[in-house]
């Protein structure tokens, strides 16, 4: 079966708390803060667990769509001010807000 190159739509949530769906203005605060840390992506599980090479674990509630840019784009993230998780590709980057554990969606 090919691979599609689109990633699979941010799931329908409310929530702009750590984890959940990234607010614009935290994507834009995250920009002029610079100071981005790069790491390297060793898993991301079912649950929305994300391990880091480096050891860190983080959370985010779209894990399919996390794996889908890992997968079109590489496992080399940046992990950025504001609770953000960069997917770099061409002249952007996927956002994906992390928190340091699970929280349901509202």
């Amino acid at each position: 079966m090919p691979q599609s190159n689109e990633l699979p739509p941010q799931p329908r949530c409310r929530s702009y708390r750590p984890g959940h769906t990234p607010h614009q203005i935290q994507a834009r605060l995250s920009t002029e803060a610079g100071g981005e840390i790069w790491d390297r992506v060793e898993r991301v599980d079912d649950d929305g667990t994300i391990v880091l090479e480096g050891g860190k674990v983080l959370w985010n509630h779209s894990p399919e769509r996390l794996r889908a840019a890992l997968r079109l784009h590489g496992l080399r993230v940046a992990i950025a001010k504001h609770g953000l998780l960069k997917v770099p590709h061409t002249n952007s980057s996927y956002l994906f807000s992390v928190a340091d554990g699970p929280s349901p969606c509202r």
